[in-house]
């Protein structure tokens, strides 16, 4: 229960700030195929974990995530989300740095974010991965 609030609030404290600010609307984000904006959370979900005792960082991931969500056609809000479980895998992983004290946490993340399970998690999991939010909400958009 506790993990998904968590991440119910971390989803949904990124969508806040990312309508934050409208100069720039729709983000990238909404012109991105579902299947990269899939990715793309995996990857900032990643980052805010292997950062959370960095405030900041973890903060801006969490943020981050949930704009990248917004303009989504999923919801990743379950504990029982395989981005979740993806995470702590690569986490857990052993990588050894040069000066043998760094845990070399972003190369893991950005490692998971290129593997071949991501993209399988991806395929699996996104319905219409070609599709992105600007072709599904065309009214929604301004010339």
């Amino acid at each position: 229960m506790k993990k998904t609030m968590a991440f119910s609030l971390f989803l949904v404290a990124g969508y806040t700030m990312a309508q934050s600010s409208m100069a720039d609307w729709p983000p990238q984000a909404a012109h991105r195929s579902y299947l990269q904006n899939y990715k793309d959370i995996a990857l900032t979900y990643c980052i805010s974990v292997a950062y959370k005792k960095s405030p900041e960082a973890s903060k801006d991931a969490i943020a981050s995530s949930g704009g990248i969500d917004a303009w989504s056609d999923y919801i990743i809000r379950d504990e029982a989300s395989p981005i979740i479980a993806l995470t702590k895998e690569y986490l857990a992983k052993n990588y050894h740095a040069k000066d043998g004290k760094s845990s070399l946490n972003l190369m893991k993340c950005m490692d998971m974010y290129h593997g071949k399970e991501l993209d399988r998690l991806a395929k699996e999991y996104v319905e219409r991965p070609s599709a992105n939010w600007v072709q599904d909400n065309p009214e929604s958009i301004k010339p």
